[in-house]
């Protein structure tokens, strides 16, 4: 991706609302699409991966890439939205949001789909989600007012947000990958892969390198363990879980603990209190 030539075109933003019970076919869409979720939670699934995905989680969803949403009870979701391309071109007002799955698509529907650069998510990292939901409320009204030259305001303030986005879930865009340290790459695999079990064993495998080695790097680039980070990162995610109203079973099947006891015991250990405890 040459970061040069980003130009955002964006599609359509908006505030949005789904009212419980609802769910949303698989489909595909052409372009992408930044979720943020204000209130409530649904179960988002993939490229045949489930995410229940609670307030506060930001979904970025890929043009080209099957994927389903639905409905886990009965409270309304606030989903605040946008669709855009990574870049304006001549097909780009021409194209439109689909709903429907490839096989549904007409060939000259298959020709919109846009080229997939951003090799993220599809739940994102964002690392201050204040100055994350500035932006995308400021790309909304700006797009909702239409006022003189809101394209090109759109277009500032989705730079501003990819740049953070790309900050936040990437290691490096540089041609040359081997620049990229060895604990940035091992902090990288654990942001994307903390949900699954992580031991300084499965690094070993990983990265070729001694777990003495990885655990020794690891503390000097970041001033902590490995598996502090690794614990942290679960943590902080099962916490949110929690917040937004999923069920200890949800937590621990998200984050793939052996049994309810093992995820308590960890919680509580973090905590202070039970995972339930924490919920009320």
């Amino acid at each position: 991706m040459n970061l040069n030539t980003i130009s955002p075109y964006v599609r359509r933003a908006i505030r949005s609302q789904l009212r419980a019970p609802f769910q949303i076919g698989q489909r595909i869409i052409f372009d992408y699409e930044i979720i943020y979720i204000s209130s409530g939670r649904f179960l988002f699934s993939m490229d045949t991966k489930d995410y229940i995905c609670n307030k506060g989680d930001v979904i970025f969803i890929r043009p080209g890439h099957p994927h389903t949403l639905r409905s886990i009870d009965d409270i309304t979701v606030s989903q605040p939205h946008i669709h855009f391309d990574l870049r304006y071109d001549e097909d780009s007002d021409n194209v439109y949001i689909s709903f429907k799955d490839f096989p549904l698509f007409s060939e000259k529907e298959r020709k919109l789909i846009r080229e997939d650069e951003i090799d993220i998510g599809p739940i994102l990292h964002i690392s201050d989600i204040e100055a994350f939901t500035t932006l995308l409320y400021d790309i909304i009204t700006e797009f909702e007012q239409k006022r003189p030259f809101f394209q090109m305001t759109c277009k500032e303030k989705m730079i501003a947000m990819l740049k953070m986005v790309l900050r936040d879930n990437t290691v490096s865009y540089e041609e040359d990958k081997s620049i990229v340290s060895l604990p940035a790459m091992i902090k990288h695999y654990i942001d994307y892969n903390f949900r699954n079990p992580i031991t300084l064993e499965t690094l070993e495998k990983q990265f070729n390198y001694s777990r003495f080695h990885i655990s020794r790097a690891f503390h000097a680039y970041t001033g902590t363990t490995v598996i502090k980070y690794y614990n942290a990162k679960r943590l902080e995610h099962a916490k949110r879980m929690l917040r937004g109203g999923a069920s200890v079973t949800d937590v621990v099947n998200e984050l793939h603990f052996a049994s309810i006891y093992s995820f308590s015991r960890f919680f509580k250990s973090a905590v202070g209190s039970s995972p339930s405890e924490y919920k009320k």
